[in-house]
């Protein structure tokens, strides 16, 4: 016998379902300032959470420090980490980005325009 798939017979499709609904909607408000946020400090927090996680474990490896210390610790590094995201952020990113714009850049490759209609495809080797 067949069985049909429903919406509640696979996680994933409630999840798929969930995102589709999201990503409909538009934020407002408080919300909207959050959400440039985090899409803001997303790269910083990329590239500065490595290097701190290391740290923090390496620490705690060679230590061997007590369970509770070390999960303070570990929960003051996460609380931090945005924070040190932010930084990096205001101090290199969009400064760098500011330098680079005005030396000519203009943040984003410019689109490829589309071949024209009914152009012969060009034979031409490169170089």
């Amino acid at each position: 016998m067949a069985s049909v798939l429903t919406v509640d017979d696979s996680p994933s499709i409630r999840q798929a379902i969930k995102i589709a609904l999201g990503a409909a909607g538009e934020a407002r408000g408080a919300v909207a300032r959050l959400c440039r946020l985090a899409g803001a400090i997303s790269y910083p927090l990329y590239i500065v959470h490595y290097p701190l996680v290391r740290l923090y474990a390496g620490w705690v490896w060679t230590r061997q420090v007590d369970p509770a210390v070390e999960l303070a610790v570990g929960a003051g590094l996460a609380a931090a980490l945005p924070l040190v995201a932010w930084l990096a952020l205001k101090v290199y990113d969009e400064p760098a980005r500011a330098w680079l714009g005005a030396r000519g850049g203009r943040g984003r490759p410019a689109p490829i325009p589309a071949p024209e209609t009914g152009a012969a495809p060009s034979t031409a080797s490169p170089g």
